[in-house]
């Protein structure tokens, strides 16, 4: 029963990650051959796994208009993989001022310089991120007027150093990404380190998304770590941990234990988020999909049903609300009166994420696409397909 699982889930998040995709309308930009007048360009070549290279307009290691840097992206790790600085001032200097924006997250206290057998004529240091422990590379080599380094996860260092001969060309350099197989323990703790790191409601989706790929002990890593954070939220900032509900979390975990065959503990994990106080409508009718998802991976059909069918809060219609209480401020009416158009309206954007209704009402589509698979699975195809 576990592997219709993935499919169960899937409405929801597909429609979120294309309306979020339909956020993003990049300006054309004009783009030269020469990489340091460029936003961002294509790594490698010949390879399955696509990375880029994406400029730094600031950052604390950027002091003088002279200094660069470059974040490492992957198509497989929601964060950055790695940074390439090009900054000026003795390789002593420049060592130093990185070492110290380092220090938090990095342990390099047994590193020590020796060549590197990546990049000619370059320096390396093997280094360990703290939390979880993954194995960090640094690369240093002088070029022309800067100091080049570039440093990130061991995993990807074929991609550091591609990055950094690309950069210190000026131009793009032909290689392929030698990307080393991750263990399933190293999968946990990227899972972990991207959980902490990423923005929780960026972590939040990615969970999702790992959910809906089967990748459920990732997932439950995801939202295990994201509860932990939300835990951490309540206790220092409750400004901050208003941001989500932590019940989602909880019922995320809960999930994705169903999916592996832990019942028992998904069990104690939505008696958990059921003690929480009241969750708003849209909470209420995800958990309500979960625990019927539960229960039809565990082969009971008719129980999945009678939950699916239990009736949950009413919707408030906060868009009717919006409108009827909607009032234009003056600097909003003094732009769109402006005789000049093309220019009245810049810095407003359309805001095409979904409403609590929306989501809600795609959350219902999903329970009778939930009670259709659980008649289908029952030997009842007619009200299935009715459903």
């Amino acid at each position: 029963m576990r592997s219709v699982a993935p499919r169960l889930s899937s409405l929801l998040t597909a429609i979120c990650g294309l309306l979020l995709a339909a956020l993003l309308s990049p300006l054309a930009s004009a783009q030269t051959d020469r990489l340091s007048q460029r936003d961002s360009f294509p790594l490698g070549s010949g390879s399955q796994l696509l990375c880029q290279v994406q400029a730094q307009g600031i950052g604390p290691a950027l002091q003088s208009p002279f200094d660069r840097a470059w974040t490492i992206v992957c198509r497989d790790s929601a964060l950055p993989i790695g940074t390439v600085y090009a900054l000026r001032g003795s390789d002593a200097e420049v060592a130093a001022r990185l070492a110290e924006l380092r220090a938090s997250k990095v342990d390099c206290s047994d590193g020590v310089m020796a060549a590197s057998a990546l990049v000619d004529g370059a320096a390396q240091m093997a280094c360990s991120y703290r939390d979880p422990q993954l194995a960090w590379t640094v690369i240093t080599k002088t070029g022309g007027k800067a100091v080049f380094v570039a440093e990130g996860f061991t995993a990807y260092q074929s991609a550091l150093a591609l990055a950094m001969r690309s950069l210190m060309a000026d131009r793009i350099v032909e290689g392929e990404l030698d990307i080393a197989t991750i263990s399933v323990a190293d999968n946990a703790a990227f899972s972990r380190l991207q959980a902490l790191t990423l923005d929780p409601k960026a972590a939040l989706g990615e969970g999702y998304r790992r959910n809906n790929a089967g990748d459920y002990a990732d997932a439950g890593e995801f939202f295990e770590t994201l509860q932990q954070r939300i835990d951490a939220m309540e206790t220092g900032s409750a400004a901050g941990a208003a941001r989500i509900e932590p019940a989602e979390f909880l019922i995320n975990r809960a999930l994705q234990k169903s999916n592996l065959g832990e019942f028992g503990e998904a069990d104690r994990l939505f008696a958990e988020a059921r003690a929480m106080p009241s969750a708003s409508p849209v909470l209420e009718r995800l958990r309500r999909n979960f625990e019927g998802v539960h229960l039809i991976n565990q082969g009971r059909y008719d129980a999945a049903i009678a939950r699916l069918n239990q009736p949950v809060k009413a919707l408030v219609d906060s868009a009717g609300a919006l409108r009827n209480s909607l009032v234009i401020s003056q600097p909003i009416a003094d732009r769109i009166n402006a005789g000049d158009r093309s220019s009245a309206l810049l810095g407003f954007v359309d805001d095409l994420s979904l409403t609590e209704d929306e989501r809600a009402t795609i959350i219902d589509a999903q329970k009778r696409h939930l009670i259709a698979t659980a008649q289908r699975l029952s030997g009842n195809p007619g009200a299935a397909r009715a459903s």
